[in-house]
């Protein structure tokens, strides 16, 4: 696991202004474009094999709510299902060699089951759009990566969750408010995936404890 000081330019963007919760929830690129690209990864979104996958995930510094004011800023509380691997978009300080990453993130479908806020945004069966801050890439030098700008760690095609969510005008998708904008469900509680990830978080990341408590109290999942 690294911690790469250059991915954070853009980690405070990701994670303060949406994935944990403020109150402004767009992201933002950098102001000074001109040096700097957007260019979409080479590899899809679908998870490499770990066992030759690095890691590279960046330093994040979150805002986290209390349970009112989180159900009070959040639009949309349901429990959805994953149904595709996304597309990842990945930033470069050099685009031409693509090295030097500053921002990850992937755009990915998410079919609606149980909705406990937001009847009237989202309804049984439908398919939305999620943003999350990650992105497996191949490296230019054809190393398999995956990098890690949010508090979340990537989940897979078929994985279930409860999301707490705002919707993101920038990225025409929903926005879950980080580890308080993503709970596993009650029988998948505690399981660790093959990249060492235990409940959909990335490493040194928190479990929202009393939070999940306080949702499964009031919406009964």
């Amino acid at each position: 696991m690294k911690l790469l000081k250059p991915f954070t330019i853009f980690t405070a963007s990701i994670c303060i202004l949406a994935s944990c919760g403020s109150t402004d929830s767009s992201r933002s690129e950098p102001a000074d474009t001109d040096t700097r690209s957007t260019a979409e990864a080479v590899e899809s979104a679908a998870p490499i094999d770990d066992s030759s996958t690095e890691v590279i995930q960046s330093e994040v510094d979150c805002i986290h709510y209390s349970f009112d004011e989180l159900i009070k800023n959040s639009e949309v509380v349901m429990i959805g299902e994953y149904t595709d691997d996304g597309k990842p978009n990945v930033s470069y300080l050099d685009p031409d060699e693509k090295t030097r990453p500053y921002g990850a993130y992937t755009i990915r479908k998410v079919k609606v089951g149980q909705v406990f806020k937001g009847e009237d945004k989202v309804k049984a069966g439908d398919t939305k759009s999620v943003v999350e801050g990650y992105a497996f890439i191949t490296a230019s030098d054809g190393k398999k990566q995956l990098l890690i700008s949010s508090e979340l760690a990537p989940m897979k095609k078929g994985d279930k969750a409860v999301f707490v969510m705002k919707y993101n005008k920038s990225f025409n998708a929903y926005d879950p408010f980080g580890s308080q904008g993503r709970f596993p469900l009650p029988e998948d509680r505690g399981k660790t995936d093959e990249f060492g990830f235990t409940d959909g978080l990335a490493k040194g990341v928190s479990f929202q404890g009393e939070i999940y408590d306080a949702l499964r109290k009031k919406f009964g999942f």
